[in-house]
């Protein structure tokens, strides 16, 4: 899952799945970026939200939506794997592998409902993949990722929404928090 965090000195810190072409794109895109491995978020400055945003949006599809989730099932195509990494839609982790015998571990909120994943390939070259068709039921899937144009490393899936949209009503007070501080700061710098 994508989580964005404003911090109270104009930096945002950004958690992400991993993903080597969102690194290379952050690298690319913002010059001025760190990687905090103890709290394991890139942090960036504020005034390079817009390319942050833009990256996420190129390498996800993320779009901000204020935290709404809601549940789905998802229909995977047996025939796709993917090379040394995991398998993720909308920059959620369905299953990852790490190795070609380590076999392959579930996403957070992910339940498989029929087949399954595993991992394969050879020493060097490992992959994680389906069993043969595989359906998951995942929990809090962000509502941004029923769009059309969702961002996934594998093909020929399907989405079925199975509740109704939840509003992430902790992370909108938050935000509420971060901009009231920050509306604060601004307060302050202009009576000066």
């Amino acid at each position: 899952m994508i989580e964005i965090t404003n911090t109270q000195n104009n930096k945002i810190e950004v958690k992400t799945p991993y993903s080597a072409l969102f690194v290379s794109r952050l690298k690319e895109s913002i010059g001025k970026r760190k990687w905090d491995s103890e709290k394991r978020v890139w942090v960036i400055e504020e005034e390079d939200r817009d390319a942050l945003m833009a990256v996420l949006k190129e390498v996800f599809g993320y779009e901000d939506d204020g935290g709404e989730t809601c549940d789905v099932e998802i229909t995977l195509d047996p025939h796709y794997c993917v090379d040394r990494g995991p398998i993720m839609i909308a920059g959620v982790v369905i299953a990852k592998a790490w190795g070609r015998d380590t076999g392959a571990k579930l996403g957070e909120n992910v339940t498989v409902l029929k087949g399954g994943f595993k991992s394969g390939g050879s020493r060097v070259n490992w992959d994680t993949r389906m069993d043969e068709e595989t359906v998951v039921r995942v929990k809090n899937f962000p509502a941004w990722g029923l769009g059309e144009n969702v961002q996934a490393n594998v093909k020929n899936f399907k989405i079925k929404k199975i509740s109704d949209i939840k509003v992430n009503r902790e992370k909108l007070m938050k935000e509420k928090e971060e901009l009231l501080a920050r509306l604060a700061e601004i307060d302050k710098i202009l009576a000066e």
